[in-house]
Formats: C-alpha cells, sequence, structure tokens
C-alpha cells in the first residue's frame, strides 16, 4: 500500500517499507524486547514463539530532507495486544542539546490511530522527578512535536498497522535504557482505555488525557513533513537547537 507519494514514493506491505522502489533495511524490536517494559509480563510468556516474532519495525534515515542535520524515518507498528495492552514502542528520551533542555522530535501519522504517552522531568535521569505526563491522541495527518525534555511512547490503539514518520536530529543516540531500568513509562495504558501508575515512580502527576491541544507548538500544514522539511529546514531548527522551540 502506498503510505506517502510527495516528495517521494513510499510503499509499505507486511513489514518491508521500499522507498522510490528501493527497498529499505529495518530495526526490528521483537515482543520479547518489550518484556522489560509490559505490564503484563505473564502475558508475554504465554505468547510462546511469538515472542521472537517483529512487534514493529524501523526504518531509519529514508530520504534527503533539505537538512543534513535532520533525518527521515518510519516507524510501523502492526496492531497486536500483549495481555491488557496494546502494543506499544519501549519508549527513549532525548539526549541533553543544551544545558537544560534535550532534542526533540515531530512525529507525523501517515496510516492508523495512535497514542503518544509523553512523560516530562528536567533532570537527566529517573531520581528526577516526572513533573508532567500527556496522553496524545492523533490520526492520519496529524502532527506531534515532542517537546524539549520529554521521553515519550508511541502506542496503536487501532485495528490496523499504525505508520509514524518522524523528523528527528541526525547526530545523537536515543536513551531507552532510563525506560527498561523503570520497567516502563509512568503510566500503562490499558485496552479498556484507564491508565495504571507505574510504581517505580513515588510520585505522579495526574494524567492529561487529550489531542494536539496538549501541546504548546502546532503545525497545522496539510503538507507532511518531509515536504515541509524540503521546501523550508529553517522551520524545524527547534530540532537542532530546542531553545528555538
Amino acid at each position: 500500500m502506498k503510505i506517502l507519494g510527495d516528495p517521494v514514493e513510499v510503499e509499505y506491505n507486511s513489514g518491508t517499507l521500499t522507498v522510490s522502489g528501493r527497498q529499505m533495511k529495518s530495526n526490528i524490536r521483537l515482543f520479547k524486547d518489550l518484556a522489560p517494559v509490559a505490564l503484563d509480563k505473564k502475558a508475554l510468556e504465554e505468547m510462546g514463539a511469538q515472542k521472537e516474532t517483529p512487534a514493529y519495525y524501523m526504518f531509519r534515515n529514508l530520504a534527503e530532507t533539505g537538512s543534513k542535520q535532520i533525518q527521515f524515518d518510519i516507524t510501523v507498528i502492526p496492531h497486536a495486544r500483549i495481555g491488557t495492552e496494546f502494543v506499544k514502542t519501549l519508549g527513549h528520551y532525548h539526549p541533553e542539546a543544551k544545558k537544560g533542555l534535550s532534542f526533540c522530535e515531530v512525529y507525523e501519522v501517515l496510516q492508523g490511530r495512535a497514542h503518544f504517552l509523553l512523560q516530562e522531568r528536567k533532570g537527566k535521569s529517573n531520581s528526577t522527578p516526572v513533573s508532567r505526563v500527556l496522553l496524545v491522541r492523533a490520526t492520519a495527518g496529524d502532527k506531534i512535536p515532542i517537546p524539549p525534555n520529554f521521553g515519550h511512547v508511541s502506542i496503536n490503539p487501532g485495528s490496523e498497522p499504525l505508520i509514524l514518520a518522524n523528523l528527528v536530529y541526525t547526530d545523537f543516540e536515543s536513551n531507552y535504557k532510563d525506560y527498561v531500568s523503570a520497567g516502563g513509562a509512568a503510566y500503562f495504558e490499558t485496552i479498556d482505555g484507564s491508565h495504571q501508575k507505574n510504581p517505580f515512580f513515588k510520585s505522579l502527576p495526574p494524567i492529561q488525557v487529550g489531542g494536539l491541544e496538549l501541546l504548546p507548538k502546532k503545525i497545522t500544514s496539510k503538507k507532511n513533513i518531509l515536504s515541509l522539511c524540503r521546501e523550508n529546514p529553517g522551520q524545524f531548527d527547534f530540532l537542532i537547537d530546542p531553545a528555538k522551540f
């Protein structure tokens, strides 16, 4: 199926992504890789051989963006469940870009429905209290900017594959270990729509549930983020310098 046609043609079919006719390699996260951050670990164990199959696919640096410092990626999260949870990404923070501010990111939903679970901390480790938690609901065409100092998890609550595009600064490595060591995000979202606090965290603010209105920056153009970046890379300078967010 075609998921993008401008400025490059992107097609996805059962774990295979092609960009302008060229098949792209993926980084694969298996179901067993999600064990450290799963709410229902017993259900994961009961999956048996399915634990060795892909939970989601990450395709990196797929096309020119107009800036050598910004890369374009796609993540595909097929519809599935792990016990009482829908399939989600492992979760990660971004490293510090300048004192007190971590790098930002921008997502776009290309297909499906997405829930983005964001949590803010002002320090560099899990010893820093989480000061804010957002659950942002998004659908195809929505652009979701990740503010500085927010870690995030992407959840597929829909009945079809969730396909996400993203723009991010090229030269850094995401921090997954803090989500792993905490046993997951600040909250777990279950398939009935409820949210359970992660007992790792001694105190947590109430979760704010809503849509894009929860985010401090808005991208309202109907053009996809790759087209927008190619036309004017400067409007995404906040990915390089989060002080511009």
